[in-house]
């Protein structure tokens, strides 16, 4: 149970990361994409 337990939090952290990695790379990007339509 300990074992699964210490699985799902490193699961859990990967998602994390890449959810904050998104963040930083895409909003920068549809903030770009928004204001400057490329012609």
């Amino acid at each position: 149970m300990k074992k699964n337990l210490r699985k799902l939090g490193f699961l859990l952290g990967m998602v994390f990361i890449w959810l904050i990695l998104f963040i930083v790379i895409g909003v920068p990007l549809v903030i770009f994409f928004w204001s400057g339509p490329p012609a």
